[in-house]
């Protein structure tokens, strides 16, 4: 099994390639700079709050990922679309 590393899931946001090659082509990864924003408050508070609207799928991704790493589960909070 792959060892996975809370270093890779930041690589795997920026778009660079990861040490245990964990991500795939296919699944998208790579975060924008409010993306990116977001997924920081997620990781300090402890959930995501989602918009379907501001963010995309990418998101959801890597914030999976870095749960699977920590071994916590997804609290993932939808926003309404306005």
């Amino acid at each position: 099994m792959k060892r996975l590393n809370i270093d890779d899931v930041g690589r795997l946001s920026r778009g660079k390639s990861t040490k245990s090659k964990i991500g795939s082509r296919r699944v998208p990864h790579r975060l924008n700079k409010l993306e990116l924003e977001a997924f920081e408050r997620a990781k300090k508070y402890g959930f995501l709050k989602y918009n379907k609207r501001k963010y995309s799928v990418s998101l959801l991704n890597v914030y999976n990922k870095y749960c699977e790493i920590k071994n916590i589960k997804p609290i993932i909070k939808e926003s309404p679309s306005q």
